[in-house]
């Protein structure tokens, strides 16, 4: 089950953190067994210092596209495009996907979400995910 990270919570309610404007990217991890980083990683650099990024072939970390923030009466919903990973390596065992926020490098970049739909053996065709629901919908109590 995808979850939001504590220092993306964090931002967010502090207002450190414009959806709009922010640069969010999404890098995908290997790994041969189901795992999940702790909500409590503050870093891009943290996250992968207990998780591995894939080397496959073809693969390149993405920047989010047609990033959305739809305010619904009770709710907002945080959207954005499918993101394509070119990877034309077949046999890699990915594990899950890494939403963030871009900042410099790893170790000043945020982590924002974690997305273990992202998982699986590649193909050697392209790996998509598709924030069909919206990839955060955050809701006013």
């Amino acid at each position: 089950m995808a979850y939001v990270f504590d220092i993306y919570l964090s931002k967010l309610t502090s207002g450190g953190a414009d959806w709009s404007t922010l640069d969010v990217r999404m890098l995908v991890t290997e790994n041969a067994t189901v795992y999940t980083p702790s909500k409590a990683l503050s870093t891009v650099a943290a996250v992968l210092g207990v998780c591995t990024e894939t080397t496959a072939t073809g693969y390149a970390r993405q920047a989010l596209t047609g990033e959305s923030d739809d305010p619904a009466t009770d709710k907002r919903v945080l959207s954005a495009d499918a993101v394509t990973f070119p990877i034309t390596q077949a046999g890699k065992t990915l594990a899950g996907g890494l939403l963030y926020a871009f900042d410099t490098d790893d170790a000043t970049s945020w982590p924002i979400s974690w997305h273990p739909e992202v998982a699986g053996v590649t193909l050697g065709t392209d790996v998509v995910w598709v924030p069909t629901a919206g990839i955060i919908e955050v809701v006013r109590v």
